[in-house]
């Protein structure tokens, strides 16, 4: 199973996604060309194992068109070094990973 898929949009090579298992959803990382906020890393090119650098900080929310949302003052952090094909999550994650090292999974 492939740990890595290549991210792009109109033939345009944009990066790489992974499946987060603290997040339970694919995570994009730019590569070739940033991320409109200026984002963009670096790729040691294994794509069994791979290492991505800088740290990736993925903050989403709040949600108020979300019914299920009732802190619409939340935001979900999902922050973590991603090398040598493991994902190292950081202290800021709001997930039940936060603080832990887990192997990069197969994507689904």
């Amino acid at each position: 199973m492939a740990k890595l898929k290549r991210y792009e949009v109109l033939g345009i090579k944009l990066g790489w996604s992974h499946w987060c298992t603290g997040c339970n959803k694919e995570h994009l990382i730019a590569v070739e060309q940033p991320f409109s906020n200026g984002a963009r890393w670096t790729f040691d090119g294994n794509e069994s194992a791979p290492t991505f650098s800088p740290s990736v900080n993925i903050r989403t929310g709040p949600y108020p068109w979300d019914p299920n949302e009732t802190d619409h003052g939340c935001v979900d952090v999902c922050h973590y070094f991603l090398r040598a094909g493991v994902i190292e999550y950081l202290g800021d994650c709001t997930h039940a990973l936060s603080g832990k090292s887990v192997p990069l999974p197969d994507l689904p």
